[in-house]
């Protein structure tokens, strides 16, 4: 629907390339019964016969302006959702009418009517008769091509069909009947490839009975199947706007969604397992459950009794369509029981005829001389039919998708094999919903909330995962019977939620669909968004229960995201902070936090005995601060009295590992240097500057950041060197490592990156009062050989950086 709304606006504002749908290729005919549907739904509200709806007349009653309101709500479709749902149904019954038609014409009239009236029965295509989507449709134009194209080979079949002008009809016909459904779905593909193949299967039959190859023959086969191509690629560009202003493009991009939907795999329930790529056992499985025990014993005796029939040729031309569908359908490992649904009509027609073939044998062996019994006989055949067809299908409506094959099990095996449910049972998962008194400001979380439920809750609409749940207060979760079986969004969150008791239930023809939870407050642990499950008690009142890392989309900003989850053991008093600290195995700091919990809103003595809090954090990381694995440190502390809470066992809280991105653009300017220099060594780093810090006593440590900026691609591994130089130029203290602790080697930088690296130097508890020296740079360990120092101001200094002198104090 939202695909018909935007195809509309592209026709209305004239931009025929914005026809091209982002994602599933196809899908035409389907978009143009929608635009059809939705203007019509228009012009009866501009003629007063039904009236806007008064949030439409709020944004004005123009047609670009009611496309726009359509596309604001997703309820908003519920206004047109009858009109587009229409436009499919009369397709898909004037597509029976199309094959009694051509059935006719191929078989008889009598059979003609009983493949319409299983069809018209038949729960599977029943139910995609009423639903606004591609595959209804494309199976009516696909199974109207076969039996056009079959009907070019009817008694006069090797024609010119130049001489018969009726053949150039059907072979047109049906071309154009294949180009519809090729613009629907890309599978339609086998509709063309049937063509080609019953052509040469017909002349192969000619030859046979002949005893002779005819030139004549194959050219004139040729041309018929000619007419059918090129009339179906006509159709495939008319219908499609994008194809009159840029067809190659249009091709190209139908061509690569098509390869990457069948290269992609689609997350199935098959045979009690998970998988994206059910195997070829799939459809003829699917086919065993839709199918009407009256469909599968009429097939049977279609397949039993051909040889014995006149129209034989046509039966096996029907199981030769069926048979290359699956086939072509059966190569994806993407697969769903609605890509079979194109086999259907085939079916019902072979159906028909093995029904009708059966009472016309019974007929003349049990009543050879009553003629007269001819006619009631088939009449009682056709009431037969209908009503036992109808008695399979009817008690599901409206939701005929819920019918599965008695003889294969039914309900009851159906979904231990297969996928059951779309979305059938929601709307009444809804309605008890809106009952309620409060229903408005119910908070419900669903896994199909954005695709079906969100059009008739009245409430507040969430997804369905365990940060939702507990972060949103959710009051109700709808579970569906499909993400059950596929354990959707996660299984612990699956099986928590089946742990509860449900306050109702959909249930429909013997089976449950779809489950009603109230959520209890405060949350079970299971339910809780708990990442990272690592609880550590603090003294006799915080339980830490563990945490998990909030992951934004886009570049690193900067900012490492958190959520870490306590629990109050006791009534407290004390008014904790938490203080994080991101450390390296080096315990070097790389970026902190320090607050009350949930941003100071939750102080601890706020907390009731019990209670569950979730504590969002933000770490802002020091900005150079290398990519790699860190951890975080957690302290709590009373601010008022400076008493750490100390976890049990003594342990120190470290989370992690977690991950620190590369920064994708810094500039020096944005980094926190207090003594820049910018100094060049040897043309493949810089030295931007640095920042340090110490009392400057004997004993005291010197903790040195560097900052550094790779100019090019470093193949060897280069060692950084801080010396703490007294008067006599001897080293009195010294730090020789790769960059950042050894973690962050030379090799691993990228030309432009800044690198933040920090140092300790520790003042010799003995070192006497007076001037000393810091002395930074880099060599490398194989050879001893320093990088040059260029553009500094000390010449003397070649191969090292004189920072700064320090003044050591005495004690």
């Amino acid at each position: 629907m939202y695909r018909s709304i935007a195809f509309a606006i592209a026709i209305l504002d004239g931009d025929l390339g914005a026809t091209i749908h982002e994602g599933t290729p196809g899908g035409l005919p389907t978009q143009w019964l929608g635009t059809i549907s939705i203007l019509g739904r228009y012009v009866i509200h501009r003629w007063d016969l039904v009236p806007f709806p008064v949030s439409a007349l709020a944004s004005g009653t123009s047609l670009p302006a009611y496309l726009e309101w359509l596309q604001g709500d997703p309820q908003n479709l519920l206004d047109i959702l009858v009109a587009v749902r229409l436009s499919v149904a009369v397709v898909t019954s004037l597509g029976i009418v199309g094959i009694y038609i051509l059935a006719s014409k191929l078989f008889d009239t009598k059979t003609a009517v009983l493949s319409a009236l299983l069809l018209t029965m038949d729960p599977f295509y029943l139910a995609h008769s009423r639903v606004f989507h591609t595959d209804g449709v494309t199976s009516v134009f696909m199974i109207l091509s076969a039996l056009s194209f079959m009907l070019c080979f009817r008694k006069r079949c090797i024609c010119s069909p130049f001489k018969f002008p009726f053949l150039r009809r059907y072979a047109l016909l049906s071309g154009v009947f294949a180009g519809l459904a090729l613009s629907g779905k890309s599978s339609a593909l086998s509709a063309i490839l049937f063509m080609g193949l019953s052509a040469i299967l017909i002349y192969l039959c000619e030859v046979w009975q002949l005893r002779k190859i005819s030139p004549e023959t194959l050219s004139r086969l040729i041309i018929v199947l000619s007419l059918g191509i090129v009339t179906s690629a006509a159709t495939f560009f008319l219908l499609w706007p994008a194809m009159w202003v840029n067809p190659v493009g249009t091709v190209q991009h139908l061509l690569a969604a098509t390869v990457e939907l069948v290269e992609e795999g689609h997350e199935q329930f098959f045979l009690g397992e998970v998988t994206t790529d059910p195997g070829p056992w799939f459809y003829p499985l699917v086919f065993l459950f839709k199918v009407t025990p009256l469909t599968l014993v009429g097939v049977s005796l279609s397949i039993i009794t051909m040889r014995d029939t006149s129209k034989r040729r046509n039966q096996l031309l029907l199981v030769v369509y069926a048979v290359l569908f699956v086939l072509s359908i059966s190569f994806s490992p993407k697969k769903n029981d609605r890509y079979l649904l194109p086999i259907f009509p085939a079916v019902d027609i072979l159906a028909a005829g093995g029904l009708y073939h059966l009472v016309t044998i019974a007929r003349k062996t049990l009543w050879p001389q009553a003629r007269e019994w001819a006619t009631g006989t088939w009449h009682l055949l056709a009431i037969g039919c209908l009503i036992l067809q109808g008695a399979f299908a009817l008690p599901h409506h409206p939701y005929y998708l819920t019918y599965y094959n008695p003889l294969a099990g039914g309900v009851h095996l159906a979904p231990r094999m297969l996928l059951v449910g779309w979305g059938e049972g929601l709307d009444r998962a809804a309605r008890y919903l809106n009952a309620k008194k409060d229903a408005e400001s119910l908070k419900v979380a669903s896994w199909y909330g954005e695709r079906a439920f969100i059009h008739f809750f009245a409430g507040e609409l969430y997804p369905l995962t365990t940060r939702s749940l507990y972060w949103n207060r959710i009051n109700y979760v709808v579970l569906y019977v499909n993400q059950v079986q596929r354990q959707l969004p996660d299984p612990p969150l699956v099986s928590c939620l089946r742990s509860l008791k449900p306050e109702y239930t959909v249930h429909m023809t013997g089976l449950d669909y779809a489950w009603i939870y109230a959520l209890p407050q405060p949350l079970p642990d299971c339910a809780l968004p708990l990442q990272h499950a690592e609880q550590l008690q603090f003294g006799d009142s915080i339980l830490f229960l563990g945490y998990e890392i909030v992951e934004k989309p886009g570049p690193f900003d900067g900012k490492l995201r958190l959520n870490l989850y306590w629990r109050a053991l006791r009534k407290m008093g004390e008014d904790y902070t938490v203080y994080l600290k991101l450390i390296n195995d080096a315990y070097h700091i790389w970026g902190q936090q320090d607050s009350r919990p949930y941003w100071d809103g939750l102080p601890t003595n706020s907390w009731k005995k019990g209670q569950t809090i979730g504590d969002p954090r933000e770490i802002a990381v020091l900005p150079g601060t290398p990519p790699g694995l860190y951890r975080i440190e957690v302290i709590l502390y009373d601010l008022h009295s400076g008493r750490t809470l100390e976890p049990l066992g003594g342990e120190k809280p470290l989370l992690g590992p977690v991950e620190v991105p590369r920064w994708k653009s810094m500039t020096p300017e944005s980094l926190d240097i207090g003594y820049p220099l910018g100094v060049n060594l040897g043309g493949k780093v810089r030295l931007l500057g640095y920042n340090i810090e110490s009392g400057f006593r004997p004993g005291d440590n010197v903790h040195l950041t560097l900052f550094w900026q790779c100019l090019e691609e470093m193949k060897q591994s280069y060692t950084v060197f801080t010396h703490l130089i007294d008067a006599r130029d001897n080293s009195v203290a010294q730090k020789d490592n790769p960059p950042v602790d050894g973690f962050y080697p030379t090799t691993k930088w990228e030309v432009g990156e800044i690198v933040r690296d920090q140092y300790d130097l520790v003042i010799p508890s003995d070192a006497p009062s007076g001037q000393y020296r810091l002395e930074v740079g880099m060599y490398r360990v194989e050879t001893g050989e320093r990088l040059h120092v260029s553009e500094y101001s000390d010449p003397s200094a070649s191969n090292r950086i004189v920072l700064q002198s320090v003044n050591v104090k005495g004690p």
